[in-house]
């Protein structure tokens, strides 16, 4: 057994008051339940980062397809740090 101290800010001592009370549970049994939940957050696999097209097309999904024109600003590149994609 372990005996915690802990002292919260206003705004996570209401959410965690406000857990307790949705929970109907006592406070032991909340911090172990979110411990449970979060150990198994962190066992999921990190998706993979998806690629511009996978973006565009949940955007389109998600907003419907861009049909304004509009023009881009001009594009600055940082000479010290431009490395070209397809070198790598």
């Amino acid at each position: 057994m372990i005996r915690i101290e802990a002292e919260l800010d206003s705004v996570h001592a209401e959410r965690l008051a406000c857990l307790q009370a949705r929970l109907r549970k006592p406070l032991p049994d909340v911090l172990a339940d979110v411990i449970d939940l979060a150990l198994a957050k962190l066992d999921q696999p990190v998706p993979a980062k998806s690629s511009i097209w996978e973006a565009r097309a949940r955007f389109e999904r998600e907003q419907g397809v861009l049909t304004e024109e509009f023009e881009l600003p001009p594009r600055e590149i940082a000479e010290a740090t431009w490395r070209n994609p397809l070198d790598e």
